[in-house]
């Protein structure tokens, strides 16, 4: 009574840090008519400081132009940014520094994760922790129920641990279905094989005319932590290579350009004191960060997501592919190339891929002829 308020929505839930007794509680706060605002009330509240720094992408081995439709992708008001790649490639990382960079430029948007296990704490969003389940059909529960009470919670933007199985793929599907902004990770070899995949855990629910659609997948992304040679005790590169077949080491040759020879090429070196005896520096990420617009899911759904793909590439405003970030570090003289299909793909000849496109594009025009004729 004497309040102004006429209901009151409770919900909560544990969240990490779990060992800290960590609690999130959303309180939906209705009034009735109101002649005067409590304004006394909001003097104690305090708003989230904003996580310190800014967004660096480039220092890690994201182009610029990556790093702008990055930024493009979270100014979504709803999609899913999909990021694609193995373990342990930085998928989850990225995420939260996005995640990161949308509390410092929109502190009055909400947003949690859910995740299996939480492994890095977000002080600036609540997360949700699922615990190692024995079964899928327990793990998509689990999501299902976690991702029905962030709902009641409003958020803004949901970010969902890995897409793995037909149950948590539902969920993700309902969730962005409500029109938010959401973010995820799956483990395909390159991003454009996220959809078939999303499309064969549930061949209904997640039909390729449904899951296409740029409201409901704003960004598809793929990358990898690729080693860089250390600059003391690099070698150079026999094109002998015992490690590589011959059809490896003759597609090396055939990325020669006027700026990449194959004089610059290095491999892996013995170590030294600069690398603690590794005979590597660092690791980078390469990266490839596709666009989703009407015309890459129409091609998605007409042609499936190799003609897909290959009609992408030949836009001149498309991101490179893994493969040739790839290539032309090891024409830098950074990566060694015996790395590049263990950690990228197949090395195949610069001239194969193109005529793939070429391929693609005149089966795309004779489909188009065949299918106008009919």
């Amino acid at each position: 009574m004497g309040t102004g308020l006429v209901n009151v929505r409770l919900a909560r839930t544990p969240i990490a840090p779990i060992d800290a007794d960590a609690q999130w509680l959303n309180m939906r706060l209705q009034a009735g008519v109101q002649k005067v605002p409590a304004v006394d009330a909001l003097k104690g509240l305090k708003r989230i400081a904003p996580p310190p720094g800014s967004l660096d992408l480039i220092s890690s081995g994201w182009t610029e132009m990556q790093a702008e439709l990055l930024q493009t992708f979270v100014l979504n008001a709803t999609g899913t940014i999909i990021f694609t790649g193995p373990p342990g490639s930085g998928k989850t990382h990225v995420m939260h520094r996005l995640s990161e960079h949308i509390a410092r430029t929109r502190p009055g948007q909400r947003q949690a994760f859910i995740e299996q296990p939480v492994e890095t704490i977000l002080p600036h969003a609540p997360q949700l922790n699922i615990l190692d389940t024995l079964t899928a059909k327990a793990a998509g529960e689990a999501y299902a129920h976690r991702t029905r009470l962030v709902l009641r919670m409003a958020v803004n933007i949901l970010g969902l641990g890995e897409i793995r199985d037909p149950l948590v793929a539902t969920t993700w599907l309902s969730a962005a279905e409500t029109g938010m902004l959401m973010m995820s990770t799956m483990h395909t070899a390159h991003p454009f094989l996220a959809i078939p995949r999303l499309r064969d855990m549930d061949p209904d629910r997640l039909a390729l005319p449904i899951i296409c659609d740029p409201a409901i997948i704003c960004g598809l992304v793929g990358q990898r932590l690729v080693p860089i040679l250390c600059d003391h005790c690099a070698l150079p590169w026999d094109q002998d290579d015992p490690r590589l077949t011959k059809m490896m080491r003759d597609a090396i040759l055939t990325w020669q350009r006027p700026d990449w020879q194959a004089s610059n090429i290095r491999r892996l070196g013995p170590g030294c004191p600069h690398c603690a005896w590794k005979g590597t520096a660092r690791r980078q990420v390469v990266a490839e960060v596709v666009d989703p617009d009407e015309t890459l899911m129409a091609d998605f759904i007409q042609y499936g997501p190799t003609l897909a793909r290959h009609r992408y590439h030949t836009r001149s405003d498309s991101d490179s592919t893994m493969l040739e970030k790839g290539m032309e570090l090891v024409f830098q003289g950074r990566m060694d190339p015996f790395d590049v299909p263990l950690k990228i793909e197949r090395i195949r000849s610069y001239d194969f891929l193109q005529r793939e496109r070429e391929r693609a594009l005149k089966g795309l025009e004779t489909m188009a002829f065949i299918g106008g004729g009919h």
